[in-house]
């Protein structure tokens, strides 16, 4: 089930039950401990983090590409040189790594990122491909830059 329809689907289910407390108790109004209820309640059945980390896991394994296909490519303005287009291809998001001092990069953890006071990231790379005077040059994979992973996230990324 895709992110927004769940927080509808919970959203309604919420605004029902709360119809269906008032009803079955003949109040018109919820005092504090009513919704105090409530969230314990949605806390129990939904949690506070879930919707967020199904929203960052959609967003890495599904938008990121469907925002680099809606680019689709870019065309550089160089008349008095050549005609110059970039077509825009997959998106890799490998797991998250360090690059260290003397430039090597390797994988890290969670764990490690906290210990050294560093960031939890991935690197997002997307394939590029040149086109100059009309004619298709080599895929190359060029580095965007860096997304921070989100703990706890079930993502291609974190779990890769």
């Amino acid at each position: 089930m895709c992110v927004a329809k769940q927080s509808f689907v919970t959203e309604t289910y919420y605004k029902k039950r709360i119809k269906i407390w008032h009803l079955h108790h003949g109040v018109d109004k919820m005092d504090t401990r009513d919704y105090k209820t409530l969230l314990k309640s949605f806390k129990h059945d939904v949690g506070f983090v879930d919707h967020q980390i199904k929203s960052f896991d959609e967003f890495i394994d599904v938008r990121v590409q469907k925002i680099i296909d809606e680019i689709g490519e870019i065309e550089l303005e160089t008349p008095e040189l050549a005609e110059f287009r970039i077509k825009l291809g997959k998106v890799r998001i490998p797991k998250p790594v360090v690059k260290e001092a003397d430039g090597a990069t390797r994988p890290i953890t969670p764990t490690e990122s906290r210990i050294r006071d560093l960031t939890y990231s991935s690197p997002i790379f997307v394939e590029m491909v040149p086109v100059i005077n009309g004619v298709e040059q080599e895929p190359q994979e060029v580095k965007l830059g860096d997304l921070p992973i989100m703990l706890k996230s079930t993502t291609r990324a974190a779990i890769s």
